[in-house]
């Protein structure tokens, strides 16, 4: 959830709207500032993010625990978006993955991969389910993060297996 903090001027325009000239939103210690712009237009941001079908979470990179996810990150993960603001990013992999977890992420973090391939992801109720991961670490307001697309992978894994069992059993 977001905190607000208004600081500056409001401007009436024309057609009743407010311009806001400066207004700093607060989430779990990171400060994201929108100036210029009217409240509509955070809120369509927000709208936004919150429509894509993939899962978008954001992460810092400093302490590797998320900044912000979406509705379908929420849904993919089983968790709310209270609880995943809490937790750490390894806390949804399972732990016989993280080596293999940190690899990745650590070649997303370099820019030398934008995409991990099948990455196990931890629901909830315990169900490993697998996701494409495509992600780009950025800095913002002399902080890191990076954002993560979440695809999931599972059915179409588990299509390229049988497939691959069909095979082998009409060779036979």
């Amino acid at each position: 959830m977001f905190a607000k903090y208004d600081r500056g001027i409001s401007e009436n325009l024309e057609d009743g709207k407010k311009k806001v000239v400066e207004k700093s939103w607060f989430q779990r210690g990171n400060i994201i500032k929108v100036v210029g712009y009217s409240l509509n237009g955070v809120f369509r941001v927000k709208t936004y993010f919150d429509s894509i079908v993939d899962g978008l979470a954001i992460l810092n990179l400093e302490t590797r625990c998320f900044s912000n996810v979406n509705n379908a990150f929420e849904d993919l993960t089983g968790y709310t978006k209270d609880e995943l603001l809490l937790i750490h990013m390894e806390d949804i992999h399972p732990k016989e993955s993280i080596d293999y977890v940190r690899k990745e992420f650590e070649k997303q973090i370099s820019n030398k991969s934008y995409i991990a391939k099948d990455m196990p992801v931890l629901n909830a109720n315990g169900k490993i389910i697998y996701c494409d991961i495509s992600a780009r670490a950025y800095t913002f307001d002399n902080t890191s993060f990076i954002i993560g697309v979440f695809r999931d992978a599972t059915q179409r894994i588990q299509l390229e297996k049988e497939l691959i069992e069909a095979k082998e059993k009409a060779e036979e």
